[in-house]
């Protein structure tokens, strides 16, 4: 379950520099770091064992059970995601965790950053900086515990939420989206030197899309049991960049409004109430 979204490469701006102080960068960027990156990717059998536990599912419940072990760390990776949480992403667990209570089966999310760090001078002696928007997908089920009149209202309250930005698709349906244009919710700048760093605009690395890239037929990675609930693949994120909007408290609320409750939490609660309770404005 990708609970983050990556960062990496040049920019476009970058792409448009001489073509010596292009290469230059590129040498400094790839040269060994002060802490190199840790590869948190699991092995082939690791991945094999998740999918066949995933694809054994009886249940849109039993699937939720399965998901919640990847963001609680008892599982090293999900069918979403290819090794364990990503550290920027462990102060969502808790939040995480109970929307699963809900039937949203969350499988990328990102956390709100005005800039990470202030500057970093890399190991490599260049300059950058990185500013994210918070953001936040997920599946819903069509037909399991929620009534399905109660998915539409829910959908159409996030659609009209004037803080974010939503994009709905389902499988052979045409897209729901308030989105005009490509929405990034990371930005970087590289630059060589600290004077051609101030100069550098903001280039987009990640970004929500107005068209469907995965689409809900393959986030459900051939998982009958999540087929059967014919799910919704719901992506919002905020749209401003100066607010820290509290995605997973903003969808906790909509779902309330459309008369969505934590219908999956009972099974689930004794075993994840750790978590929740650890962050208090989470719990129910």
């Amino acid at each position: 379950m990708c609970h983050n979204c990556s960062v990496g490469g040049l920019t476009s701006a970058q792409a448009k520099m001489d073509p010596k102080r292009l290469l230059e960068l590129e040498r400094r960027m790839a040269a060994p770091r002060e802490q190199p990156i840790v590869n948190n990717a699991v092995d082939d059998a690791s991945l094999d064992a998740v999918q066949k536990e995933w694809q054994a599912s009886e249940s849109y419940s039993a699937a939720l059970t399965l998901s919640r072990l990847s963001i609680n760390g008892e599982r090293n990776c999900s069918i979403h995601h290819m090794g364990p949480l990503d550290p920027e992403s462990e102060g969502l667990v808790a939040g995480l965790l109970e929307l699963h209570d809900y039937g949203l089966l969350t499988h990328n999310s990102q956390p709100f950053e005005r800039l990470r760090p202030e500057i970093m001078q890399q190991g490599g002696g260049f300059w950058a900086q990185v500013r994210q928007r918070p953001y936040l997908s997920f599946l819903i089920p069509q037909r399991d515990r929620i009534p399905k009149e109660s998915v539409d209202r829910f959908c159409d309250l996030l659609m009209a939420h004037p803080k974010i930005v939503t994009r709905i698709t389902e499988a052979g349906k045409p897209m729901r989206t308030n989105l005009e244009k490509s929405h990034a919710v990371t930005v970087e700048r590289v630059a060589l030197t600290i004077k051609e760093f101030y100069a550098e605009p903001w280039t987009g690395v990640t970004h929500l899309h107005p068209w469907d890239i995965i689409g809900p037929e393959h986030q459900d990675c051939d998982v009958e049991a999540i087929t059967r609930a014919e799910p919704l693949d719901v992506a919002i994120a905020a749209r401003s960049w100066d607010e820290d909007v509290d995605l997973i408290a903003l969808v906790k609320d909509v779902a309330k409004e459309a008369c969505i409750g934590p219908v999956y939490a009972e099974q689930a609660r004794r075993r994840f109430s750790s978590r929740l309770t650890k962050h208090s404005k989470y719990v129910v």
